[in-house]
């Protein structure tokens, strides 16, 4: 009996194993605005931040709210759902992601990463980082090439080394990231807009479309004042800040 227990157990492990190479054939990854253990959405900003991690293994990430690309809409089949689960937060913060496909199956399951800090925000956020690392290796490895193209490709943003803000407008999320002439704003598909700052401490506004100038409220939304030709006036819009 003992010797079936642990055959029915590693065929299981290698069944998980199949599915966990598998999981780099699906194009989009959804996340929650809010997970079990949240009091409240993106507390701590722990879904941007799994956001970000699964955009630089080569996926399209998307909100749970954000409206669905034709796709995905025609073929609910093409994306994983991502849970988190906190295993304990006492002594030391412990997390494990999984990923459930289509039919609500569990098709990987992470690591568990741990952290110590006693601080929520920086041991929930390290905790969640080392249970990813296992994403990662996986998509390291040889029968994962075609991701790590994708991951190398244009759908991945060469400057985003750190996120320093996120943003949200007309249900749209943005990330903020520093370089050495400013700041880049960019969407999940790595639309950028350029933030620019001048010698006089300003900052200047630079997308496709629109040339004007950008600065943070003490909320730290970010406010941009343009002038629209069409209607011949200045115009602003904001990127409010999501808060942790």
């Amino acid at each position: 009996m003992r010797v079936r227990s642990v055959l029915i157990y590693f065929l299981m492990l290698f069944s998980l194993n199949i599915s966990a190479q598998g999981i780099f054939d699906h194009t989009y990854i959804i996340i929650p605005e809010q997970f079990d253990f949240q009091e409240k959405k993106h507390q701590y900003q722990l879904n941007s931040l799994l956001r970000v991690l699964f955009q630089k293994e080569g996926f399209t990430v998307l909100m749970n709210t954000e409206d669905k690309p034709k796709a995905l809409a025609k073929d609910p089949c093409l994306a994983l759902n991502v849970e988190v689960e906190l295993l304990s937060s006492l002594l030391s913060s412990k997390f494990q992601i999984k990923l459930f496909d289509c039919y609500n199956k569990l098709v990987y399951k992470s690591k568990v990463g741990k952290s110590r800090s006693k601080k929520h925000k920086d041991g929930y956020k390290e905790g969640i980082r080392n249970a990813f690392r296992s994403i990662q290796e996986l998509n390291e490895t040889k029968s994962s090439k075609a991701a790590k193209k994708r991951a190398t490709s244009t759908n991945v943003d060469p400057y985003d080394i750190e996120v320093i803000a996120f943003y949200k407008k007309d249900g749209q999320f943005y990330r903020l990231t520093k370089n050495k002439k400013g700041y880049l704003l960019l969407t999940a598909n790595n639309k950028v807009a350029k933030l620019i700052e001048q010698a006089d401490g300003s900052l200047s506004y630079e997308s496709k479309n629109i040339k004007g100038v950008a600065m943070f409220t003490t909320k730290g939304d970010l406010v941009i004042r343009y002038q629209d030709e069409d209607i011949g006036r200045q115009v602003e819009m904001t990127f409010y800040k999501v808060q942790e």
